[in-house]
């Protein structure tokens, strides 16, 4: 089943010149068109804001008119060019093409500047672009382009150069895609201008990429993405590691194409950028698929889709219920397969997805076939042809082909299905499709075995072996990689999961480490405000007795006064009682006196 892929790769048209400070500038250019009187400077400010307001298209035409409008009144020029131009310019943001184009070759009638008229070359060119009318594409950037190399404008050549490379890329000439942008990517180099190089860079990787040169697309993968980091642009840098991840889902490296998928997503949901994570999703779905492993693949288109529909955007509803219908049909649920299919049918039908229209054709058709209901399947492979044929697409009308050619040998209309698998086994080998030589070869040695003509289905069988072993060999080689890819996605799934358990239980036993020392710090604490509590108590108390035995002392003191003051006391009164020792000497001499 083809899988319809959310990878919106966007080929980057440059603008001639980049402000810097936008908001200041609309906010300025406002204040100054309110201050303004004279006409000539109206017309002026109208244009330059007008050229401000390029994000928001139907606001930049209305003040275009305006300005046109005046211009015209005061017959100002090169005021009326470039509101031309101007107007030009927001009606192809609109994708009102022809009324653009009318306004743009007007806007070059009156143009008297070489620098003027060579912008306008370059979005007459843009024009011609979005209506694939790509000569007319390319002759118009080419005379921008010697316009500006005249002037010696280099950064607007470096803007051309890179234009002419989309329109090289739109034709299928890559190899003449991959010089210009080498060219514009020298002359940015001059300049420095990161966000340049990184779009060039990014555009080169597109082109290796659908070249199958997986180390070429890489590298310039990366080179982009260092250069967007470095300057910050986080939705590029998102929209970079998811088609890194795409290169590494295309060879197999499952786990590295994972690893950038969810880079992607992790940027994308910082962002809130619903589309974006609506196409991680898809994308991570997709790898998941991609190795039979359906239950995360479910689980992811289940998200794309749920965001698919809270935005209301039919794409990625679209895409994400074909997704889970290629799930069904991988796993034999044929009827909720094609209640899926029908349901993205009719969304693109709604849409005029062409592309995507064709695709859901042909698996309802399939599902079908697998079913045995080979008219239902016609039917369907029909309706699809038709699309693929009106689109050009000479490798889906050469599936187509093969497809039908199987059906109708199922049916029993030989005929029909011979010249069905022959126009597809033409078809394949003017793409250079071994698979649908392949099974071009199957079907025709099927079917002329069926038919009796031995020799020819003999034939048929043997280049079906020689393609088969060719794709085998091819494949052989890719299943080997995919193979050691998904043992390594596997153990390192294992390791991881090991790791996360061992770390739980490393974080588990740190908790209740933390846990003991908390109650042990928590008891400590405890025991020390308890010993503290008993300190204190005993302090106070010692303090108390402290006061108690000073005042005893005091008293005993005071009384120890008084005692001995009392004794002083009684020893005076006896003192002054008693004689003195002269006078009791006296008397006793006295006394001898007598005696003698």
């Amino acid at each position: 089943m083809k899988k319809i892929n959310l990878v919106v790769i966007l080929l980057i048209s440059f603008f001639i010149q980049k402000y810097e400070a936008q908001t200041n500038v609309k906010d300025s250019l406002l204040t100054l068109l309110k201050k303004t009187t004279e006409d000539t400077s109206r017309v002026n400010t109208l244009n330059a804001l007008t050229f401000e307001l390029k994000t928001n298209p139907d606001s930049a035409l209305s003040i275009s008119l305006q300005a046109l409008q005046l211009a015209q009144k005061i017959k100002f020029a090169h005021g009326q060019t470039c509101a031309e131009y101007t107007q030009g310019n927001a009606l192809l943001s609109l994708n009102k093409l022809d009324e653009a184009l009318e306004h743009l070759n007007r806007a070059l009638k009156l143009s008297q500047r070489k620098k003027t008229s060579a912008n306008i070359y370059a979005s007459i060119a843009n024009v011609y672009l979005a209506r694939k009318e790509f000569e007319e594409a390319m002759k118009n950037n080419l005379t921008s382009l010697k316009i500006f190399e005249e002037i010696g404008d280099k950064k607007a050549t470096a803007s051309i150069y890179h234009s002419i490379a989309v329109v090289h890329t739109k034709q299928g000439n890559d190899s003449a895609a991959i010089r210009n942008y080498n060219i514009a990517i020298r002359i940015n180099k001059e300049f420095g201008n990161k966000t340049w190089g990184a779009n060039n860079y990014f555009n080169l990787a597109l082109i290796y990429g659908s070249q199958d040169n997986y180390p070429e697309a890489l590298k310039n993968y990366n080179i982009s993405l260092k250069l967007r980091e470095e300057t910050g642009d986080k939705k590029n840098i998102a929209v970079t590691y998811n088609n890194i991840g795409s290169i590494y889902k295309q060879q197999g490296n499952f786990t590295e194409s994972l690893t950038n998928y969810f880079t992607a997503l992790k940027i994308r949901e910082e962002l809130n950028d619903k589309p974006g994570i609506a196409s991680s999703y898809n994308n991570i779905g997709n790898v998941y698929l991609g190795i039979k492993n359906y239950a995360p693949a479910r689980k992811n288109y289940l998200a794309c889709l749920k965001i698919g529909r809270e935005i209301a955007d039919k794409k990625i509803i679209s895409s994400s219920v074909n997704n889970l219908g290629n799930i069904d049909e991988a796993e034999g649920n044929h009827a909720e397969a094609l209640k899926n299919y029908a349901i993205a049918l009719e969304i693109n039908k709604e849409m005029g997805n062409k592309d995507w229209l064709g695709n859901n054709y042909m698996n309802i058709g399939a599902v079908y076939q697998d079913i045995h209901k080979n008219a239902e399947a016609l039917k369907n492979y029909f309706i699809g042809l038709k699309i693929f044929e009106e689109l050009k697409n000479k490798s889906s009308i050469a599936t187509a082909f093969n497809n039908i050619g199987t059906a109708y040998m199922n049916l029993g209309k030989f005929k029909d299905a011979e010249d069905c698998l022959k126009k597809g086994l033409v078809l394949s080998g003017e793409v250079g499709s071994i698979d649908g030589i392949k099974n071009a070869y199957r079907g025709l040695s099927q079917l002329t075995d069926t038919m009796g003509r031995g020799k020819e289905s003999l034939r048929y069988y043997k280049q079906y072996i020689v393609f088969r072993d060719s794709l085998y060999n091819y494949n052989n080689a890719k299943k080997i990689v995919q193979q050691q890819m998904q043992y390594d996605f596997d153990k390192k799934e294992t390791l991881g999961k090991m790791e996360q358990r061992q770390k739980d239980i490393v974080l588990a036993q740190e908790k209740q480490k933390q846990k003991i020392i908390l109650f042990s710090v928590i008891l400590f604490l405890a025991v020390v405000i308890v010993f503290s509590f008993f300190l204190y108590r005993r302090f106070k108390l010692t303090e108390k007795q402290k006061e108690i035995i000073q005042e005893q002392k005091d008293i005993v003191d005071e009384q120890r006064k008084e005692v001995l003051d009392s004794i002083r006391y009684a020893k005076r009164i006896q003192i002054s009682l008693m004689p003195t020792e002269k006078y009791i000497a006296r008397i006793l001499d006295e006394k001898d006196k007598k005696i003698s």
